[in-house]
């Protein structure tokens, strides 16, 4: 067995899970706080009634029973008897002697729950520190990768053509297939006709909105106006919400349109007011109709989102 090899493994581990173990941690040590301060209350009262013996014990010391008199005056015991300056002092400076072996106490008892609740703020904090660099790590990726495959549709767009591009990026397809058709007279013959298919997808955010993906899609019938207008719907609907609220999660178009959520949806979006985006929701729309079967038809969807808007969101917006 190669120990500096598992040793290796083990603090990548470590390190890898650092939140989680922290967090973990702080709720240790958070319930050890909670341990300790009942335990020191427990004990208060006692350190208390200490106390007030050794103080009466400090008063009788200085002045006789039937002339002590107190008088508690800003929380310092002042005595209304005749006292040489030098007893006054003494008796002063042993009062204080008593209250600061009290607070000591106190303190002491209370010293492991305060030093539990400093780890356990700490590791959440730290925690969280570890992980809010994290996702700014990834938001950075992801905003680099969606720049780059932007920049790079640009670049076929400007070569080929926008309708070139689209069909690229669908991975259209034109084959000639033997079809069988009737003839007038009731007999058949192969014709060579031309399907075509698209078998890529969307683009990174893009969805095909199909009978087989989008839960709100209507087949049959008066499906594909149904569909259609569906679609225009959502689109306004959603800059509604971006007029409204001044920004709007990919995520929450997905529901709208019935496809399932994603982690990236969660991050990007768009937002009414910037300098790198439209400012506006639009479904860029490429519709596949087959007229024999209308179950058949796909609209694939490729949506303009202005990028990461999870860490732009703010009062000021």
């Amino acid at each position: 067995m190669n120990f500096t090899k598992t040793f290796s493994k083990l603090g990548f581990l470590a390190k890898q899970h650092a939140p989680e173990i922290m967090i973990g941690a702080g709720i240790l040590a958070g319930a050890g706080a909670l341990y300790f301060t009942v335990r020191g209350t427990l004990k208060l009262e006692k350190t208390l009634d200490d106390h007030s013996d050794r103080i009466n014990t400090v008063k009788k010391n200085y002045i006789p029973e039937d002339k002590l008199v107190d008088v508690e005056e800003n929380g310092i015991n002042k005595v209304d008897v005749d006292l040489t300056e030098e007893e006054y002092k003494s008796y002063k400076r042993d009062l204080f002697k008593e209250y600061l072996k009290t607070t000591g106490t106190i303190a002491l008892n209370y010293a492991p729950a305060a030093a539990l609740a400093l780890a356990s703020a700490g590791l959440s904090i730290g925690a969280y520190g570890i992980m809010n660099k994290r996702v700014a790590v990834a938001l950075t990726a992801l905003e680099s990768v969606t720049a780059s495959f932007a920049e790079y549709r640009q670049r076929v767009k400007d070569r080929y053509g926008e309708e070139a591009e689209n069909d690229i990026l669908l991975g259209k397809t034109t084959e000639h297939v033997a079809v069988e058709k009737e003839l007038k007279n009731g007999k058949t013959k192969l014709v060579d006709e031309e399907q075509t298919s698209y078998k890529g997808s969307a683009s990174t955010y893009g969805r095909t909105y199909s009978i087989n993906t989008a839960k709100n899609f209507l087949g049959g019938g008066d499906g594909r106006a149904y569909n259609k207008t569906f679609i225009e719907n959502i689109e306004e609907a959603a800059n509604l919400t971006l007029r409204r609220r001044g920004y709007i999660f990919l995520n929450e178009v997905y529901q709208l349109l019935g496809f399932d959520e994603t982690p990236e949806g969660q991050l990007v979006g768009w937002l009414e007011n910037t300098e790198n985006g439209d400012g506006e929701v639009r479904f860029a729309i490429k519709e596949v109709l087959d007229d024999k079967n209308e179950d058949n038809d796909v609209w694939y969807l490729d949506f303009n989102v202005d990028g990461v808007i999870f860490d732009k969101i703010s009062l000021k917006m």
